[in-house]
């Protein structure tokens, strides 16, 4: 079974000094992640810092744990979601008669729905 690891980034820790622009102005940051030694107590196998050069210090903004796709390969939706399936042909809508009327194709028996 594929695997993800999943979890979240505390953008409150990050210094504004840390954020770069893009030449498109786009904002970033560059993130290191490391596996832990052992998983935190909520299962946190990973967890993501940055370097803060002018401080000399890491900041650990993030954790990481792994989570099951399904599938065999790495590119399957997650099990949360319903997996895509096409929609059932809808049947056409039988004809009042007005419309059989104009219709020669219909059959006379059709009953008046509206």
């Amino acid at each position: 079974m594929a695997q993800i690891l999943t979890g979240r980034i505390n953008l409150s820790k990050i210094p504004e000094a840390l954020i770069k622009r893009n030449a498109a102005g786009e904002a970033f940051v560059w993130v290191d992640v490391a596996e832990r030694r052992e998983p935190s107590q909520y299962g946190d196998t990973h967890n993501i810092s940055i370097y803060d050069s002018a401080n000399r210090q890491k900041i650990y903004i993030g954790e990481l744990r792994p989570r099951d796709i399904g599938g065999a390969t790495a590119d399957a939706r997650p099990s949360a979601y319903p997996p895509k399936v096409a929609p059932a042909p809808i049947a056409p809508r039988p004809m009042n008669n007005a419309q059989a009327e104009m219709d020669p194709s219909a059959p006379d028996d059709m009953p008046d729905i509206f």
